[in-house]
C-alpha cells in the first residue's frame, strides 16, 4: 500500500506524535505531501517528501506559490500531480484544516480520504475569525469536507462528539488513539524523596490553564515545604505567569524551563513525581483534544492531576490513573495534589496503573498496526466498487 501523509507544513516541531506514528509503519509505503517543510532537523527521516514550495525558485517565487496554494488556487493540481506520480492509494491528512486540500483530488480519483481531527480543528474552528488564511478556506469548504471524506478519525471521544456536533454523520467517525511509543517512554517505579516535583509541560496560552496550578501551588506551598514545581514550554504568557510565579509562598520554587526537545521532555517526566495538567476551555472555545503528554506521564509512572476538559477524560481514569478535577479550580488542584504529596505509596500505586493503562489503550506500535488494517480495508473497498 501506497500512502499520501498530508500537513501543509512539515513538520511543526510540537507534532512529534505524527512523526512518531509515521515511524511505526510498518506495511506501508509513506508518501508525505507538504506544501512547505520546516524544523527538517528535528526529525530526520526516510520517507519521500513531496514538497510544493520547496520546489520553487526565488523567496518571491515560494510566498507567492504558498499563498496560491493556500488559497486552493493551484491546490489540487499539485496534490493531484503528486498522487499520480507516486501511485498514491490513500490520502491521510492530519489536522481538518489541512484535509480540506485534498477533498477534490480524492473526490475526482476516488480513492478514500481520512482525516484526522486533533482538536482546534473542531473545537476552536470552524469559524469565521481572525487567523491564517487557511482558517478561512477551512471555514469556506467545511460542508464538502464532511461529505466527501471518507473516514474521520478522532483522537478522542469528545473529538468525536464535536465531529458530530458540526454534521458529521456517527458512522463515518472512528476513534482512534495514536498513542505513544512505549519504547521510548520508560517505566521508573515511584521514588521516595525529600522534595517532591510536581512537573507541567505545555505552550504557555491560556487553554494550558498554567496560571490556575501556580495559584494552586501557591496554596499547597505555604503548608509544605518539600514540594517544588517545573514547568516546561513557552508561549506568549510565559511574563505573566513568571510574576504570578513570584509574588506568594512559592517563589524560588518554580522553575521555568522553556522550550525543551521531546528527549529533554521524557527525561524531565522521569525525574518529578507528578504530573499536572491544568487545561481549560479557551475563550474562543479551544480545548485539549486528548493530551499526549499525559500519556507520556502516566507511561513513566507519574500520578496525573488534570482537568476534566475537552478529551482529557479518555486519558485519565479517575480515581485509578490520576484525579479529575474541575476547570478553573485551583483549590480542587491543591487539594489532589496534596494528597499525592503527602502519600508516596499512593503515588507508587496510581503510577503502576498509569503504565498499565496506557500499555493496554496507547501502544504507538498496536494502534499503527490498527490504522494500518483500516487502510487496507477501505483501499480493498475501492478497488471491488
Amino acid at each position: 500500500m501506497r500512502i499520501g501523509v498530508l500537513r501543509n507544513t512539515f513538520l511543526p516541531a510540537s507534532e512529534t506524535f505524527i512523526y512518531e506514528q509515521l515511524n511505526q509503519y510498518r506495511n506501508v509505503q509513506v508518501e508525505v505531501i507538504t506544501r512547505e517543510v520546516a524544523n527538517r532537523d528535528k526529525f530526520p527521516n526516510q520517507w519521500s517528501i513531496n514538497t510544493i514550495v520547496g520546489a520553487a525558485g526565488s523567496s518571491l517565487q515560494k510566498k507567492l506559490t504558498k499563498l496560491l496554494y493556500t488559497l486552493t488556487f493551484t491546490s489540487t493540481r499539485h496534490i493531484n500531480r503528486i498522487v499520480e506520480q507516486r501511485g498514491i492509494e490513500l490520502v491521510h491528512a492530519h489536522f481538518g484544516v489541512d484535509a480540506v486540500y485534498a477533498v477534490p483530488v480524492c473526490k475526482e480519483r476516488g480513492i478514500p480520504l481520512f482525516a484526522t481531527f486533533h482538536g482546534y480543528d473542531i473545537t476552536r474552528l470552524p469559524k469565521l475569525m481572525p487567523g491564517p488564511l487557511s482558517w478561512l478556506v477551512y471555514y469556506v469548504k467545511f460542508k464538502r469536507l464532511v461529505r466527501d471524506t471518507t473516514l474521520f478519525l478522532a483522537v478522542s471521544n469528545h473529538i468525536k462528539q464535536k465531529l458530530m456536533a458540526h454534521g458529521v454523520p456517527e458512522h463515518k467517525i472512528k476513534i482512534h488513539y495514536i498513542g505513544i511509543d512505549l519504547n521510548k517512554v520508560f517505566y521508573r517505579e515511584a521514588p521516595d524523596r525529600d522534595i517532591v516535583t510536581i512537573m507541567t509541560v505545555g505552550r504557555l496560552t491560556e487553554k494550558k490553564g498554567i496560571a490556575y496550578l501556580i495559584e494552586a501551588f501557591h496554596l499547597l506551598a505555604a503548608r509544605r515545604d518539600n514540594v517544588r514545581l517545573v514547568v516546561a514550554g513557552d508561549g506568549p504568557l510565559r511574563q505573566e505567569l513568571k510574576q504570578l510565579a513570584a509574588s506568594r509562598a512559592g517563589a524560588g520554587r518554580i522553575t521555568f524551563l522553556g522550550s525543551i526537545p521531546h528527549s529533554e521532555v521524557l527525561r524531565q517526566l522521569s525525574d518529578s513525581d507528578i504530573f499536572c495538567l491544568p487545561s481549560v476551555t479557551a475563550k474562543d472555545g479551544d480545548q485539549e483534544g486528548l493530551g499526549m503528554v499525559i500519556l507520556e506521564a502516566s507511561g513513566t509512572g507519574l500520578p496525573v492531576v488534570a482537568t476534566s476538559s475537552g478529551g482529557i477524560k479518555d486519558a485519565v481514569l479517575n480515581g485509578k490513573t490520576g484525579y479529575l478535577v474541575e476547570e478553573r479550580s485551583a483549590a480542587q488542584l491543591e487539594e489532589k495534589l496534596d494528597m499525592l504529596v503527602s502519600n508516596q505509596p499512593l503515588r507508587a500505586a496510581i503510577g503502576q496503573n498509569g503504565r498499565a493503562f496506557v500499555e493496554q489503550q496507547f501502544d504507538l506500535c498496536l494502534q499503527t498496526e490498527k490504522l494500518e488494517q483500516l487502510y487496507k480495508q477501505y483501499i480493498g473497498e475501492k478497488q471491488h466498487v
